[in-house]
């Protein structure tokens, strides 16, 4: 799902990402389901109406709609609705 601009927040879930190209947004949203996203520099993740669960640094992260998730430039390998 392509992220709304300027920093809003889309209804998925949303990875919150600073980078040497700046800062940007990965959102996933829809059905049930993992993708495996492998990005670097995230220091938030998001969620307006879904629950996940995301792998972090290797380890996984209960997410709960209208929950967030702060860290520390973390590599983020994969992204869960479920």
């Amino acid at each position: 799902m392509q992220c709304p601009g300027g920093g809003a927040e889309a209804y998925g879930i949303e990875l919150w990402i600073h980078d040497s190209s700046g800062y940007w947004q990965l959102c996933y949203a829809g059905s049930v389901g993992t993708t495996y996203p492998g990005v670097a520099g995230v220091y938030s993740v998001t969620s307006q109406w879904n629950n996940g669960i995301i792998t972090a640094n290797g380890i996984d992260y209960n997410l709960y709609a209208g929950g967030s998730l702060s860290f520390n430039n973390a590599y983020v390998s994969r992204v869960s609705i479920v």
